[in-house]
């Protein structure tokens, strides 16, 4: 791999806008093998961009392009207008952040970890960083603080904390290009939920490409882009593909766990189990392993009084009238409580509440 096709010094500019053309991609790890064939893609500066598709597809060969990671046989990818390869590879790498499944920490101390993002960075804008990650309390609570050991690989931290010092790290970096690649597949739900709220703080401002094997954890994204056997096959939005019926709905169909078209919020990413919305009072659901990710807005049918069908407190017992955990006879002999748009909706029970005295308010 050539630093730079440049004939000279190189002269533009050190931070990109963050605009991304695939034209024609054709790459392959082996010879007359490829991975990736013929993509071409345009993805605007500051759009937020979901790759789906089942493994294989070729998502992470093609983010692993941008940061020139591999060069490609074929075709050209374009920053802003310019060929990659016209790039110092230094220029263009620090205009790319990753935060990967697995985030890559080094044995050293937490100060150093952090600014590996940007050498050289001042300890104010260290913490600064570590603040939006929402990491900064557990730093200070340790003994050595920013000082505190990192074991080889982080080994001595906990999932959810690797993944938001690698988040302070891009923030850091402040690069105007971010790959996720399921930052929170491994995380328990507790950690997701630490997580998601950094990177909600990260990815403001930037061109974003997210990953996403479990459509449960893609959020609201400009763009859809479903890879197949190293093609596009489908792009578009979520109504626009959904409406199409072809390989996205299907998988949106078994997955039956992205809801888009019923949620408001605006995240990139969203937790695999998300909290129901009943009443205005919020109800932990990761107790029910099987529960799509949806704040519900609408519910078919709330029927009280049994509290042999809860699990715990409050918890709500869901049953899903058309996918997900197959219904028992007793909800089949029932109406099915579909929508309009042939969606399956979802019905509680929910167990009698005593009445709340004014000191319990």
């Amino acid at each position: 791999m050539k630093e730079s096709a440049l004939p000279g010094p190189y002269s533009g500019p050190q931070r990109f806008q963050g605009e991304i053309t695939f034209e024609n991609v054709v790459m392959g790890y082996v010879p007359d093998v490829p991975v990736l064939q013929g993509i071409t893609l345009h993805i605007g500066a500051g759009k937020k961009i979901g790759l789906v598709g089942l493994s294989g597809g070729g998502k992470t060969t093609l983010v692993s392009l941008i940061p020139r990671f591999y060069d490609i046989e074929q075709g050209t990818i374009k920053i802003d207008g310019v060929d990659i390869r016209l790039y110092p590879l230094d220029v263009l790498r620090n205009n790319v952040s990753m935060v990967l499944q697995d985030s890559l920490l080094f044995e050293g101390t937490i100060r150093e970890n952090i600014a590996f993002g940007r050498p050289g960075a001042s300890i104010e804008d260290i913490v600064e960083a570590a603040k939006k990650a929402s990491i900064h309390e557990m730093i200070t609570s340790l003994p050595d603080g920013y000082d505190a050991h990192v074991s080889e690989q982080g080994k001595n931290f906990s999932g959810g904390q690797r993944q938001r010092l690698a988040i302070a790290r891009a923030i850091l970096r402040d690069a105007p290009i971010l790959i996720l690649d399921e930052p929170t597949t491994s995380l328990d739900v507790e950690a997701e939920i630490e997580v998601l709220k950094a990177l909600h703080t990260l990815i403001a401002g930037r061109t974003v490409l997210t990953i996403s094997h479990r459509l449960s954890t893609l959020g609201n994204v400009d763009e859809i882009v479903m890879m197949s056997e190293g093609r596009i096959a489908e792009q578009g939005t979520f109504h626009e593909l959904k409406r199409q019926g072809g390989l996205f709905a299907a998988l949106l169909e078994e997955q039956n766990r992205y809801n888009l078209d019923r949620s408001e919020d605006d995240a990139v990413i969203r937790p695999a189990f998300a909290p129901l919305i009943v009443d205005n009072e919020q109800m932990n659901t990761a107790t029910v392993p099987f529960l799509p990710a949806i704040s519900v807005t609408k519910v078919a049918a709330l029927h009280g009084g049994d509290s042999s069908h809860t699990q715990s407190g409050r918890v709500l017992t869901p049953t899903l009238s058309q996918h997900g955990s197959a219904p028992s006879k007793e909800d089949t002999d029932k109406d099915d409580g579909g929508d309009a748009d042939g969606e399956a909706t979802l019905k509680v029970r929910i167990p009698p509440r005593k009445a709340q005295t004014h000191q319990e308010r």
